[in-house]
């Protein structure tokens, strides 16, 4: 099997944002026995700051090499939104120092945060391991 392509391409293409705004949030821990307890997290954020979108395209063709670079700075405001579940454990060490240690799944979601041609969300999901002390 064989392809011939009149036009070849190859793209870098970057995007950096750098915000700051208010989050809201709700947290509850319910105890379930022996020092574990099941947590839950939610939470909201609005932010405003900048987006750095740089975009660098190099085409090969039988007519010759095109080369293109753009660089946008543009101020944005987007929306966030967070939430975790998991388990934790808590345990006291010293007089009023407790041990904590959690395991548990996350998830964030930046919505309309590419700005690289169509707008979509960007979102992370994974496992949370923490450990800390509370005194």
């Amino acid at each position: 099997y064989e392809t011939n392509s009149l036009n070849q391409s190859d793209s870098i293409s970057k995007q950096k944002f750098y915000g700051i705004g208010p989050m809201i949030g709700l947290g509850a821990d319910w105890s379930i026995g022996c020092n574990f307890s099941i947590y839950a997290d939610l939470s909201v954020s609005w932010l405003y700051g900048r987006n750095n979108v740089r975009f660098n395209e190099l085409t090969y063709s039988t007519a010759g090499t095109n080369y293109c670079r753009t660089k946008n700075h543009l101020q944005a405001c987007l929306a966030a939104a967070d939430a975790g579940l998991g388990i934790q454990w808590q345990q006291c060490i010293c007089r009023n120092i407790d041990l904590i240690l959690e395991l548990g799944l996350e998830h964030h979601r930046y919505f309309d945060f590419n700005r690289m041609g169509d707008c979509g969300d960007l979102c992370f999901d994974g496992v949370h391991f923490a450990v800390g002390f509370e005194f």
